[in-house]
């Protein structure tokens, strides 16, 4: 395949079978690599969409002098400059100077302006976000050609996904000759798990997609599980996160586009997600970052609920290279109260459990369907409910299961 940039080359990942995990839960379990994507990341096809739509817009020119300016928590930093920088255009980035410093040092290595803030809550004068707008407000203000890019409340963000990443992952199964069953992934700017529910449940879905639960699994210190699960009413949160770039204590634009396609409400652990990422850099050659290995926690409790013999689909985003300082450094980890023993050999393989999980729980959630007395009065949708205390992670004896969670 010949490509004539790097920009054409987004896209297009394969869809991975998680073997391990597949095998021992009955279901076909498979990852969209999006870490394949050139910047590495699925922050790749937003990047590219809205610096398009800047320039459709007249907010870019290409072969004049501008600049794009993200607030980011690394990924979509990447993506732009890397794009941003081919295209002709300087990249100015700010970011909470409590992120990876691999991430950091890509960004200015690609030729970026990385500015750190300090991390605060949202709206306030340092928080990474504002001082966004301001550096935008600034160098306008000084007849700079100038875009802010707000992947938070952008749609070119979930266009992206429904343009591109849905009729892919349709595509790819449908050449496997399977039907999708439940799709799952976390929130941070929500372009993701917008745009795929939003063509999952869309009038231009297949057959084959079109019935399939969504699932949005949310990790410690967000809002989501509560945003949803409440209907709207509650943004409670609990704890913080190691994850980078998910999570969110407010509902960002792209959320609001696509919650009402969203079937269920998960909740994953970071102690889940290490363990998650461990497992599968041992078990099946795949080396991801938390938000990554969140995802896959979270395929694996939808696999646990609907049973055996379905089909779950989940976003594997980044590598964990760009963590090898925090998420992948055991020195790092253990000073958090992490267990970084390596991943246990498996068992061998047992057939699938066919022992349903709760009855009430399965149903509430396999047979969600956008039925109008499970409407709210705004419109949104209820959500069927999947608590981790379904599941668990460790034996009587605190062992872990088979080398990790679910696997009972």
């Amino acid at each position: 395949m010949a490509l004539r940039s790097a920009a054409s080359a987004v896209g297009n990942t394969p869809l991975i079978r998680i073997d391990s995990l597949s095998d021992r839960l009955g279901c076909d379990i498979y990852g969209k690599g999006e870490y394949m994507n050139p910047g590495g990341s699925v922050k790749d096809r937003p990047a590219l969409r809205m610096i398009l739509e800047a320039e459709k817009n007249g907010e870019l020119v290409r072969g004049e002098p501008g600049t794009i300016v993200e607030a980011t928590g690394g990924n979509t930093g990447i993506a732009l400059a890397l794009i941003g920088q081919s295209l002709g255009y300087n990249v100015c980035l700010t970011m909470v100077e409590t992120l990876s410093k691999e991430k950091v040092t890509f960004m200015q290595t690609l030729g970026a302006e990385v500015v750190l803030c300090p991390k605060g809550p949202w709206g306030g004068a340092d928080h990474y976000f504002t001082v966004a707008q301001r550096i935008r407000d600034e160098r306008h203000a000084a007849g700079e050609r100038v875009v802010f890019t707000n992947q938070f409340d952008n749609n070119a963000n979930t266009q992206a996904h429904i343009d591109t990443t849905g009729p892919e992952i349709a595509a790819q199964l449908a050449a496997l000759g399977m039907r999708l069953d439940g799709f799952v992934t976390a929130s941070g700017t929500a372009g993701t798990i917008s745009g795929l529910a939003s063509y999952i449940k869309g009038e231009a879905a297949p057959a084959h997609v079109k019935d399939a639960v969504v699932g949005c699994v949310d990790c410690q210190g967000s809002a989501m599980f509560s945003y949803l699960s409440s209907r709207g009413e509650s943004l409670a949160t609990e704890g913080g996160s190691v994850a980078e770039g998910i999570g969110k204590t407010d509902v960002t634009g792209n959320f609001k586009r696509g919650e009402r396609c969203i079937d269920a409400a998960l909740r994953g652990s970071d102690a889940e997600a290490y363990d998650m990422a461990k497992y599968l850099m041992r078990h099946d050659g795949i080396f991801l970052g938390p938000s990554g290995a969140l995802n896959v926690v979270g395929a694996a409790k939808l696999a646990r609920l609907l049973g055996p013999g379905h089909t779950i689909v989940t976003i594997l985003c980044d590598s964990g290279e760009r963590y090898l300082s925090s998420f992948h450094n055991a020195q790092a980890m253990a000073a958090k109260g992490f267990d970084t023993a390596p991943a246990p050999p498996l068992a061998p393989a047992q057939p699938a459990a066919t022992d349903a999980p709760p009855t009430a729980l399965k149903n509430k959630l396999a047979g969600w369907r956008r039925r109008p007395e499970n409407a709210g009065a705004d419109g949104t949708l209820l959500c069927g409910i999947a608590e981790t205390e379904a599941f668990t992670t460790r034996t009587a004896d605190g062992a872990p299961r088979d080398g990790l969670l679910f696997l009972r």
